[in-house]
């Protein structure tokens, strides 16, 4: 983890953030996160919640959007 996201109180968001790097989409990154993604399939409104995580992160700019190469 690095020192950027100590501040994130949950895990499983550190582990979304982590996982944005390897994915194309916030949406692929979600799914890729097994807890996330269990979460998701037991509440599917809980999606609308992780969007808002990363729209506040992006808004902060703790992340950034990624750029085509």
């Amino acid at each position: 983890m690095t020192r950027r996201l100590v501040f994130l109180k949950s895990p499983l968001l550190v582990d979304l953030v982590e996982a944005l790097a390897m994915h194309d989409t916030a949406d692929a990154a979600i799914d890729s996160v097994a807890a996330i993604a269990a979460q998701i399939e037991a509440q599917p409104a809980k999606r609308t919640t992780y969007h808002q995580a990363l729209a506040s992160l992006l808004e902060s700019g703790v992340i950034e959007p990624q750029t085509q190469s």
